[in-house]
């Protein structure tokens, strides 16, 4: 009999149900937001969207303090993930507000803002008034000369990614390659470890979803945690090879999208078909599997599979037949339920 590789296959994200029209996974045109500073001169005020993950698709003023930011998805249908983020300053220290108004989605995602070299910070509720029958909602904004970012989730852009694995690369026990590339050409960076002979794999991802920054934050915990020095995260490499593609949608996440990749699908809807070249090289992260059907993780007929959910984890945890038996972990290895 044929050996298949067991495996468990990790989703990382906070993910919404789907909406009619959005599992179609064949490519469909996108809107590219345009890339601008938007200055209201009179004002003395400056709103822009020219950075990696930056969404405003238009602004204007209305009053003598008071700004209106316009957001469109990348293309629709699309799941409500109405992702935001610009940059804001002012010629003077004042205090603002700028409104947020959707087309195709509504008000989600609690602000966040940083400024010049500080951590990200959840807004406080005095300074936010959410409309729920407008859709929309206001931020109270104290801004001046240096730069304030705003966004609806702390920013983890591919940049970050970068950085993050070639940082963990530095270990001996740890290889970064690339899988292949996005739709726009961006390295999808592929982090291996544990036993190269191991008869079990587990393959990571994360960032289906480009709003879904907590995600990356579970991701970048549990990943640090495996490759740790305790007894467990040694006894675990000891049993899987470990495969870890912590940004599968570059493109998504550096155009600002709400929820689809540059092909205009949401990947997770992609797991079958595998039209897209992110999933296509995910299922397949070594070059050399994608024509080794046994070596390749899809969910096949010898796949047992089970979705459980936990908070912002989405997880999918999958056993494959092994010589015609069901294995299970040794004892004290915690991987499933």
């Amino acid at each position: 009999m044929s050996r298949v590789i067991p495996f468990l296959l990790f989703l990382i994200g906070s993910c919404s149900p789907s909406e009619p029209g959005l599992a179609i996974s064949e490519s469909r045109p996108i809107e590219d937001v345009h890339r601008r500073t938007i200055g209201f001169l009179d004002a003395g005020v400056w709103i822009s969207n020219e950075f990696d993950g930056g969404r405003v698709s238009n602004a204007w003023q209305e009053g003598a303090d008071s700004f209106v930011v316009q957001i469109r998805p990348e293309n629709a249908p699309v799941n409500n993930s109405a992702w935001y983020a610009f940059k804001i300053w002012s010629e003077t220290n004042r205090t603002v507000q700028v409104r947020l108004t959707y087309e195709k989605g509504a008000h989600r995602y609690w602000p966040e803002f940083r400024e010049a070299n500080q951590p990200w910070v959840t807004m406080d509720s005095s300074a936010v008034l959410v409309d729920t029958v407008a859709n929309e909602a206001t931020l109270r904004l104290d801004v001046g000369p240096d730069t304030l970012w705003v966004a609806g989730q702390e920013m983890m852009t591919s940049a970050f990614f970068d950085s993050w694995t070639e940082t963990l690369a530095e270990r001996p026990h740890i290889s970064r390659t690339v899988a292949g590339t996005s739709g726009r050409g961006r390295p999808l960076y592929l982090m291996e470890f544990g036993d190269l002979d191991a008869s079990r794999h587990v393959l990571i991802i994360g960032r289906q979803h480009p709003p879904e920054a907590t995600g990356t934050m579970g991701l970048l915990a549990f990943v640090e945690e495996l490759v740790g020095e305790t007894d467990l995260a040694v006894e675990f490499r000891e049993y899987f090879r470990v495969h870890v593609i912590p940004l599968v949608n570059p493109d998504g996440v550096d155009l600002g999208h709400w929820r689809h990749n540059t092909g205009g699908v949401d990947l997770n809807r992609d797991w079958e078909a595998f039209n897209q070249p992110e999933t296509r090289r995910s299922t397949s992260p070594r070059p050399e599997w994608s024509e080794r059907p046994s070596r390749r993780f899809s969910n096949s007929k010898d796949t047992k599979c089970g979705s459980p959910w936990i908070s912002t984890l989405h997880r999918m945890t999958c056993f494959t037949r092994w010589t015609g038996s069901w294995k299970q972990p040794r004892r004290g290895l915690p991987i499933g339920g």
